[in-house]
């Protein structure tokens, strides 16, 4: 199944892992788990929390990056890109996400609020 990367949320309240399995979310306090999409097929090449620890973002190995709601695990957008992006970064607004991909090139994309 490969490793799994980990990461609090900004504001402590959940931990995300991602890898081959795709994504998984965990309210800490409970250590319950949380709903995610199930859209990605081909594992993970990366993922990004929002500032404000409500929004996650990641990226498959097919280019296809899916925003959705930490909490509810409904999906807000999905994109897909030329290539597979080895980075997410949102900015501090939270509407915007950068990507850094393998093929080189980098692409800032406006999230919807």
């Amino acid at each position: 199944q490969g490793t799994m990367q980990l990461a609090f949320s900004p504001d402590g309240q959940s931990l995300v892992g991602w890898g081959y399995a795709g994504a998984r979310v965990w309210d800490v306090a409970s250590g319950k788990e949380r709903p995610s999409p199930k859209a990605f097929q081909d594992g993970l090449s990366a993922l990004a929390v929002s500032p404000d620890g409500k929004r996650l973002a990641a990226c498959d190995r097919t280019g296809k990056i899916i925003c959705w709601n930490a909490a509810t695990g409904v999906e807000l957008q999905r994109i897909q890109l030329p290539g597979i992006a080895s980075g997410l970064s949102f900015a501090p607004d939270g509407r915007h996400l950068a990507t850094s991909n393998s093929n080189g090139t980098l692409y800032i994309l406006r999230l919807p609020s």
